[in-house]
């Protein structure tokens, strides 16, 4: 029953528009593609005209994403307080896991930073038709 309401949820917010929620764009293209989309991105970089839409769209809905920080450091602090009143190796456990989340709220805040600083570049490639 949990499953079903579950999945209800998530169709629901994707329904919506929930930024979280909402397909990615770099689905629309295979998977070297992709990476060069991402690279491109990540760099600032201009795209070949026909990726342009795509990467403009991704890159919009990167920056849209960030809620998924404050979701990976919730976790994060969940695993903290587990660590807390653990011992031993389970212990250890918890700590690695909280820090494998700080370290994915950063990568996450940091891919966020970069598509925001690539969207003007991409705008303007849009705007000129290159």
């Amino acid at each position: 029953m949990s499953i079903a309401v579950a999945v209800g949820v998530l169709l629901l917010m994707r329904r919506r528009g929930v930024p979280l929620y909402e397909r990615s764009a770099l689905w629309d293209v295979t998977y070297p593609d992709r990476k060069k989309i991402l690279r491109s991105i990540r760099r600032a970089e201009p795209v070949t005209p026909a990726h342009r839409d795509v990467a403009l769209r991704a890159a919009r809905q990167i920056e849209r994403r960030r809620r998924l920080v404050w979701l990976w450091l919730a976790i994060a602090l969940v695993q903290g307080a587990n660590a807390v009143i653990q011992d031993g190796v389970a212990r250890w456990l918890y700590l690695v896991s909280a820090a494998c989340a700080i370290g994915a709220a950063a990568a996450q805040q940091r891919l966020r930073i970069q598509a925001r600083r690539a969207r003007p570049v991409l705008e303007a490639q849009q705007a000129i038709g290159q």
